[in-house]
C-alpha cells in the first residue's frame, strides 16, 4: 500500500499494479506519514485532511476501500504505531492522540505539545519515540491513558530521521553524525 498526494492505494507486490484506490484529502498535495496494515483495514490520517480507517474488501478479482469510520484529527509527518488495538498519532497540532482503531472514538489527548515530528516504535506495549529536537521518549503502550516512563536529550542538533534499533542498542542520525544507545 501507498499514500500518495492525493490517494491511498494498494499494489500489486509482484508487478506493481494498482488493486484498489482511494482518494484521501490534503493540503497543498501534502500526504507524509505511512499507513499502517491493521488486520484486514488501513488505518491513514491524511496531512490537513482527517484520520479514517479503510477495511479492504475483495469481490472476485477486484479489490475495493470502504471507509469504516473517520476522525477529525489530522495527520502530521510521524507515521503512527499500534499498540492495544489503538493507534498512537501525532497530530499536525503537535498532540498525541490514541484512537480506537474498533470505531475510531478518541481514548485520550495529550494536550502538551510535544514537536514537529517524531520517528516512533512500539514493542512489548512500550513506546519509544523522538523528537525533531534530539529528545527521546520512553511511554507506557496503554489506550487507557497517556503514561511518560522517561526522557533524554539524545541529540544537541536537528534529528529528523527514524530510529535504529538493533537488540539493546539504538541508533540517532542527527545532521551531524550518527550516535549509538544502549538501552537498559
Amino acid at each position: 500500500m501507498v499514500l500518495t498526494r492525493e490517494k491511498l492505494a494498494g499494489l500489486g507486490l509482484d508487478d506493481g499494479v494498482v488493486l484498489w484506490e482511494q482518494k484521501v484529502e490534503a493540503f497543498r498535495g501534502m500526504n507524509i506519514l505511512t499507513p499502517i496494515a491493521v488486520n484486514d483495514a488501513i488505518f491513514t490520517a491524511a496531512y490537513g485532511g482527517k484520520t479514517q480507517l479503510f477495511g479492504i474488501e475483495k469481490n472476485g478479482e477486484s479489490f475495493k476501500a470502504a471507509e469504516r469510520w473517520q476522525h477529525k484529527a489530522q495527520g502530521n509527518m510521524s507515521t503512527p504505531v499500534v499498540v492495544d488495538n489503538c493507534a498512537w498519532l501525532l497530530q499536525r497540532s503537535q498532540r498525541l492522540v490514541c484512537i480506537d482503531l474498533t470505531n475510531g472514538n478518541e481514548r485520550w489527548r495529550k494536550l502538551e505539545s510535544f514537536g514537529l515530528y517524531w520517528s516512533i516504535i512500539a514493542s512489548d506495549g512500550k513506546i519509544l519515540a523522538m523528537d525533531e529536537r534530539g529528545i527521546l521518549f520512553l511511554l507506557k503502550g496503554s489506550a487507557e491513558k497517556f503514561e511518560q516512563l522517561d526522557t533524554m536529550k539524545v541529540s544537541e542538533e536537528s534529528t529528523w530521521a527514524h530510529l535504529g534499533i538493533s537488540g539493546k542498542l539504538i541508533f540517532v542520525r542527527d545532521l551531524k553524525g550518527l550516535s549509538a544507545w544502549m538501552w537498559e
